[in-house]
């Protein structure tokens, strides 16, 4: 009995990227995003653990995957504007060379 509810638990919590994707095509959400948001989202749509939703990247990958640095004041717009769509939440320190994110689903 136990190992259903495990089971069922991880099922709820699986992150669909292709569901995340048609959200932001079917609400027309790419079209309040800069290009910057658009490829940092999908990026983190690639580096999500799709059980819990959630994930880390350091500043690094960052620039290596998006071509560029993102200062900390642009990280702060575009996680409030990720906050404000209910995309995601992303926590950066200043101190810190990585980012959190957790993905908010659609359901």
């Amino acid at each position: 009995m136990i190992i259903y509810l495990i089971i069922w638990l991880v099922d709820v919590m699986k992150i669909n990227k292709r569901k995340l994707l048609r959200r932001i095509i079917g609400q027309e959400l790419w079209k309040k995003m800069s290009l910057e948001e658009i490829r940092l989202y999908l990026l983190l749509i690639i580096s999500v653990d799709q059980t819990s939703g959630v994930g880390k990247l350091s500043t690094e990958s960052l620039e290596r995957y998006l071509g560029y640095s993102l200062q900390d004041e642009q990280l702060g717009k575009v996680a409030r504007t990720f906050q404000r769509l209910h995309l995601a939440e992303i926590t950066h320190s200043s101190g810190k060379r990585e980012i959190g994110f957790r993905l908010f689903s659609d359901e």
